[in-house]
């Protein structure tokens, strides 16, 4: 997971026991595995769905509202999702 958002998922208060540090800024940041995500993201979490697999390839998390978000991972797209539902 990226720093900015290990960062904006540790601003926001997700809970995890898994961490990573980022040397380069001396911090501590959550580290969810995806289960987790999916998991946070409650009854209204839908599907995730790998696009464009050979051509540019990127995830997409939906919820049962239709929103959407997008990332590299399947953890990144979940997370981007919590962050939608619960951004501060």
């Amino acid at each position: 997971m990226e720093y900015e958002l290990a960062k904006e998922l540790k601003d926001n208060n997700f809970k995890t026991p898994r961490g990573i540090w980022f040397a380069e800024k001396m911090e501590y940041l959550p580290a969810p595995t995806l289960s987790e995500l999916i998991e946070a993201c409650g009854e209204d979490f839908d599907r995730l769905i790998l696009r464009s697999p050979t051509i540019n390839p990127f995830w997409e998390a939906y919820n049962l509202k239709d929103e959407r978000e997008r990332g590299k991972t399947p953890e990144e797209s979940v997370a981007r999702l919590w962050l939608g539902i619960n951004k501060k």
